[in-house]
């Protein structure tokens, strides 16, 4: 199955700079945004917003077509 990734910030820097950011990954049936996320080699903390709706857990199971969008953990003060 497809899902579109979209990665922000420092993020950018796990796909080629011709992508911009952005892709489609084939991930296989019953993949979790980890899976995901272990695909890219992302292993930094991060907050994943599926189909531009809500936030999800790395548990979260992917979908056909999910558009999840990717931001770097932030802390502030």
């Amino acid at each position: 199955m497809h899902i579109h990734i979209q990665l922000f910030g420092g993020l950018r820097d796990y796909l080629p700079p011709a992508q911009r950011g952005k892709t489609t990954l084939s991930v296989s049936e019953g993949a979790t945004v980890h899976d995901v996320l272990a695909q890219l080699g992302i292993r930094t903390p991060v907050i994943v917003n599926i189909n531009e709706t809500h936030e999800v857990e790395p548990s979260y199971p992917v979908r056909e077509g999910d558009k999840l969008l990717v931001v770097g953990h932030s802390s502030g003060g």
